[in-house]
């Protein structure tokens, strides 16, 4: 693989340089030369949104410095750029802001994952709680035996994780995150379930089925989340986007009916694509044209289709995320959601590190 050197000297958002914007970050001199080597691939890595797999080469070559380089530029809040270089271009991630640094947090722009990388759908990290998560779990959980810690430290990490290896969840349950997310309608409806009273279980007591709500004070394991989406009741949907996979997938003829497989490149993914197209136009000119007659938004919204995107607000507790993570990030999750759960595993993973949680 051809050495090059980073485009730091280039111009970025807000006419800074990446080396001015990571000088900002108060990064290390001597990390901003650990990509060097292997600019190339971890640039690919980046963009494609395989941030482990470009931690692990920048772990390997700086240790702690480059691990601590790689966090502070995911939490920039990345968008795609693309910059000319010596006659040679460039794909790379930097931040999204257009001005100075801001001094309010209320201003800056929030950590954003493009999860299907076609610049419509996301996971963006809007809100967190201030405290770390990891001690306020080893607190939470030693507060039976009424003590408590300043300072994380090694004994700590290994409770966190006994204690989520063994399902005493409840001091997980003490920490909030609160997602913005934009994706698929159907994506939404499987991550529906991941909130408050919808553990989607049943119980019998001496043989009769009774009421969730008799339970869930004390059992229902998804407590703690909220969720508002866009309402098609009171929205009308103009101009909508819609999720048109690039590359098709099948069942298998056998095993799990669930699973899908990628389609051989002897099926016509593009003319496939461009059918799913004419649909969705046709299905958005029909619930239009039901608007104009004067049908109401809640009645012509029922002719669009699942493939439509939609957002959302997601508050959930450490232990939610976790529970949504350790379900959806499984190999036989369908790719769409799967790939939510990445992002919203991304924009956590240090949180997760911090714990030794592995999921």
């Amino acid at each position: 693989m051809a050495q090059q050197s980073l485009p730091f000297d280039l111009p970025g958002p807000g006419h800074r340089t990446l080396r001015e914007i990571c000088a900002e970050r108060v990064l290390p001199e001597g990390s901003l030369k650990l990509l060097n080597a292997q600019v190339e691939q971890v640039y690919a890595l980046m963009r494609d949104g395989e941030w482990h797999k470009a931690q692990a080469i920048l772990e390997a070559a700086g240790g702690s410095e480059g691990l601590r380089r790689m966090r502070s530029l995911r939490g920039l809040g990345f968008t795609v750029d693309r910059r000319s270089a010596g006659g040679r271009t460039f794909e790379y991630r930097l931040s999204s802001e257009n001005s100075d640094t801001p001094k309010n947090p209320s201003e800056m722009t929030p950590p954003t994952i493009d999860i299907y990388r076609d610049g419509i759908g996301f996971a963006s990290l809007v809100d967190r709680m201030q405290q770390d998560p990891a001690l306020k779990v080893v607190n939470s959980a030693r507060i039976s035996y009424d003590t408590q810690k300043q300072e994380f430290d090694a004994k700590d990490k290994k409770l966190c994780s006994f204690l989520w290896e063994h399902g005493h969840t409840s001091p997980f349950r003490h920490t909030f995150y609160t997602f913005h997310l934009k994706a698929p309608l159907f994506v939404f409806r499987q991550a529906f379930k991941y909130q408050v009273g919808s553990g989607w279980r049943t119980y019998e007591i001496d043989g009769e089925a009774v009421s969730l709500e008799v339970f869930d004070t004390m059992f229902d394991t998804d407590k703690g989340c909220s969720w508002n989406e866009v309402s098609g009741r009171y929205v009308t949907f103009s101009d909508p986007d819609f999720y048109i996979p690039t590359v098709f997938r099948g069942n298998p003829g056998h095993g799990n009916k669930q699973a899908s497989l990628d389609l051989p490149e002897d099926f016509d993914h593009e003319a496939e694509r461009s059918s799913m197209e004419s649909e969705c136009r046709e299905a958005l000119w029909r619930y239009k044209n039901r608007l104009h007659r004067g049908v109401a938004k809640e009645i012509a919204r029922m002719t669009l289709p699942q493939n439509i995107y939609t957002e959302a607000y997601w508050t959930v507790s450490l232990q939610g995320v976790m529970h949504f993570l350790d379900q959806r990030l499984k190999p036989d999750a369908q790719y769409e959601i799967r790939a939510l759960a990445l992002g919203v595993k991304d924009l956590v993973q240090d949180d997760l590190d911090r714990a030794g949680v592995v999921l």
